[in-house]
Protein backbone atom coordinates (compact mmCIF):
# COMPACT_ATOMS: atom_id res chain seq x y z
CA UNK A 1 0.00 0.00 0.00
CA UNK A 2 1.54 3.32 -1.06
CA UNK A 3 1.54 6.73 0.59
CA UNK A 4 -1.26 7.99 -1.66
CA UNK A 5 -3.52 5.06 -0.76
CA UNK A 6 -2.83 5.50 2.97
CA UNK A 7 -3.47 9.25 2.77
CA UNK A 8 -6.69 8.65 0.85
CA UNK A 9 -7.80 6.05 3.39
CA UNK A 10 -7.12 8.45 6.28
CA UNK A 11 -8.97 11.24 4.48
CA UNK A 12 -11.96 8.98 3.86
CA UNK A 13 -11.99 7.86 7.51
CA UNK A 14 -11.76 11.46 8.70
CA UNK A 15 -14.61 12.45 6.37
CA UNK A 16 -16.77 9.62 7.72
CA UNK A 17 -15.99 10.69 11.29
CA UNK A 18 -16.83 14.33 10.54
CA UNK A 19 -20.12 13.38 8.90
CA UNK A 20 -21.02 11.11 11.81
CA UNK A 21 -19.86 13.59 14.47
CA UNK A 22 -23.28 15.06 15.21
CA UNK A 23 -25.02 11.69 15.23
CA UNK A 24 -22.76 9.42 17.24
CA UNK A 25 -19.70 9.37 19.41
CA UNK A 26 -16.30 8.86 17.85
CA UNK A 27 -15.49 5.17 17.60
CA UNK A 28 -13.36 3.69 20.34
CA UNK A 29 -9.65 3.60 19.54
CA UNK A 30 -8.52 0.42 17.83
CA UNK A 31 -5.32 -0.12 19.78
CA UNK A 32 -2.62 -2.12 18.09
CA UNK A 33 1.15 -2.45 18.06
CA UNK A 34 2.15 0.22 15.55
CA UNK A 35 5.58 1.16 14.15
CA UNK A 36 6.09 4.83 15.08
CA UNK A 37 8.56 6.01 12.41
CA UNK A 38 6.21 5.63 9.39
CA UNK A 39 3.36 7.40 11.21
CA UNK A 40 5.64 10.31 12.15
CA UNK A 41 6.92 10.54 8.56
CA UNK A 42 3.40 10.51 7.08
CA UNK A 43 2.17 13.08 9.62
CA UNK A 44 5.10 15.40 8.81
CA UNK A 45 4.28 15.16 5.12
CA UNK A 46 0.54 15.77 5.71
CA UNK A 47 1.34 18.70 8.01
CA UNK A 48 3.39 20.26 5.20
CA UNK A 49 6.62 20.50 7.16
CA UNK A 50 8.89 19.85 4.19
CA UNK A 51 7.03 22.26 1.90
CA UNK A 52 7.08 25.06 4.46
CA UNK A 53 10.80 24.74 5.05
CA UNK A 54 10.52 23.29 8.54
CA UNK A 55 12.78 20.29 8.85
CA UNK A 56 11.84 17.44 11.17
CA UNK A 57 14.79 15.40 12.34
CA UNK A 58 13.61 11.87 13.05
CA UNK A 59 15.79 9.48 15.02
CA UNK A 60 13.24 6.78 15.71
CA UNK A 61 14.60 3.25 15.43
CA UNK A 62 12.65 1.25 12.82
CA UNK A 63 11.80 -1.41 15.40
CA UNK A 64 10.25 1.13 17.85
CA UNK A 65 6.51 0.56 18.24
CA UNK A 66 3.70 2.08 20.28
CA UNK A 67 0.33 0.67 21.28
CA UNK A 68 -2.07 3.12 19.69
CA UNK A 69 -4.84 3.63 17.15
CA UNK A 70 -2.81 4.44 14.00
CA UNK A 71 -5.40 6.84 12.52
CA UNK A 72 -5.94 8.74 15.76
CA UNK A 73 -2.20 8.95 16.43
CA UNK A 74 -1.70 10.27 12.89
CA UNK A 75 -4.31 13.01 13.43
CA UNK A 76 -2.78 13.97 16.78
CA UNK A 77 0.71 14.24 15.27
CA UNK A 78 -0.49 16.26 12.26
CA UNK A 79 -2.29 18.70 14.59
CA UNK A 80 0.81 19.08 16.76
CA UNK A 81 3.09 19.59 13.76
CA UNK A 82 0.86 22.19 12.18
Amino acid sequence: EGEAERALGRAAALTRNVLDYGRTEEPAPQLQKTPLAPIVAAAAEDAGLEASGVRLVKSIPARFTVRADPDQLHRILVNLMR
